[in-house]
């Protein structure tokens, strides 16, 4: 299993280095060059997707030489919209040697409360990965889970696992504490075995 980091602009690239994070995932339309640095995959969020030039995020992607391509679903409500753009870009998808990974989201409501979406349950998720392979006719798409949006919705994480375990390709550990998408280290908020969500043993 690989290990990585999600590039953010407050990271020294230097320390990354010096502590064994040379590998890392950048979000789309970031631009760094750094000897001794891999970019193994792009991240970029579904509305971003809708809303740009669907090649340019593609050309992207593969500029990078990156391996996949992370769409982050956060706060996206249904997976109608991502379907047809598949359909309308399906040879254009078919001539790129990476994989495209849907993660895991949830929504908020209107009182601020964390809630399902058409992202958040493994079987949605290996459903519409399927549906996204039948489009194209081959093997491109699997999923990415993300741990803090598991632990927002209060989400059992080894059932998620092994639910998505046909498919699972990337999986973002982050920590919160159950209420805000903070995106802490791993058991930031867990004080003992079995104590939170986050605890994966």
């Amino acid at each position: 299993m690989k290990k990585g980091i999600q590039y953010q602009k407050e990271l020294s690239l230097e320390k990354l280095k010096n502590n064994d994070f040379s590998t890392i995932e950048l979000p789309y339309g970031e631009d760094i060059v750094e000897e001794g640095i891999i970019i193994a995959g792009v991240i970029v969020k579904l509305s971003t997707l809708e809303s740009a030039d669907f090649d340019a995020v593609l050309d992207f992607t593969e500029k990078k030489d990156a391996e996949y391509l992370v769409i982050d679903t956060c706060e996206e409500k249904n997976a109608e919209g991502l379907l047809q753009m598949i359909e309308n870009n399906k040879k254009k998808l078919c001539g790129k040697k990476f994989e495209i990974y849907i993660e895991n989201g949830y929504v908020r409501g209107n009182n601020g409360d964390v809630t399902y979406s058409e992202f958040s349950e493994w079987r949605h998720l290996t459903e519409l990965v399927k549906k996204c392979n039948n489009i194209l006719g081959r093997q491109q798409f699997g999923i990415c889970l993300n741990m803090g949006y598991m632990n927002l919705l209060g989400q059992n994480p080894r059932k998620m696992i092994a639910g998505t375990a046909e498919y699972l390709k990337v999986f973002h550990m982050n920590d919160n504490d159950g209420k805000r998408d903070m995106h802490q280290i791993p058991y930031s908020f867990t004080t003992g075995r079995g104590a939170l969500s986050t605890d994966l043993y």
